[in-house]
């Protein structure tokens, strides 16, 4: 019985400070400015949210509407803002015509201006700017310029810029690889170490075999471990 009472409370005391660090939730959020909305911003919102014109909370699961929406911690759903939407992390969506930001993205941006987030599991779309601080393991398409770190995936833009590319880089006017392992198309292809294809006009591989050649180059010589 002893034993009992004691392992009812040490469970009981294990789960006090998940209840504790548990945040109260509420199904709709409107915001003027915080502090001026109807929850706090350390309130979750499993629902509906409109910012009018900006709002905070630390998680929101639904929609997230208004002018300019900033979520703490995690948005899992859809971000829609006139002006932006901004984000830690997101599992879902953002649609702006101007600023998207997120620091780690699971889903897609979608953006009239820039789309701008540190690690990208996903698509960017954007006719002006695409931008993976880090990495990238899906799609950037752009009519202005797509860069990233590390690509693992596909960039599609007039300008596209990388510094570690696995996979391919389609543009017409220039793409930029410093170390590069797959194809490049476009009028001017540059990697300093690669292990693929360049078509082009104009192809600079700096340390292969051919560092200069129109039209086609190739080589090889680099492994993706050297990478």
């Amino acid at each position: 019985m002893k034993r009992t009472i004691r392992l009812l409370i040490l469970l009981l005391g294990a789960a006090a400070p998940a209840a504790a660090l548990a945040a109260p939730v509420t199904p709709v959020q409107l915001s003027i400015w915080p502090p001026v909305q109807l929850v706090s911003e350390d309130w979750d919102v499993y629902g509906l949210r409109l910012t009018l014109p900006y709002g905070e909370n630390r998680d929101i699961a639904g929609l997230d509407l208004g002018l300019a929406n900033n979520v703490l911690s995690t948005a899992s759903g859809v971000q829609a803002g006139l002006l932006w939407n901004q984000a830690a992390c997101v599992n879902g969506a953002q649609a702006t015509p101007f600023f998207n930001y997120a620091n780690v993205l699971r889903g897609l941006q979608v953006a009239v201006g820039v789309n701008n987030a540190d690690d990208v599991s996903g698509l960017q779309v954007a006719p002006f700017l695409n931008t993976a601080m880090t990495d990238l393991k899906g799609v950037q398409v752009a009519v202005g310029g797509n860069h990233a770190d590390t690509v693992r995936g596909v960039q599609a833009s007039l300008l596209n810029h990388c510094e570690r590319m696995y996979g391919a880089q389609v543009g017409p006017m220039y793409n930029y690889a410093t170390r590069m392992h797959g194809v490049q198309v476009g009028l001017i292809n540059y990697s300093r170490r690669a292990s693929g294809i360049q078509f082009g006009l104009l192809n600079f591989m700096q340390d292969g075999p051919l560092p200069f050649f129109p039209l086609i180059n190739l080589d090889f010589s680099a492994r993706p471990a050297e990478q």
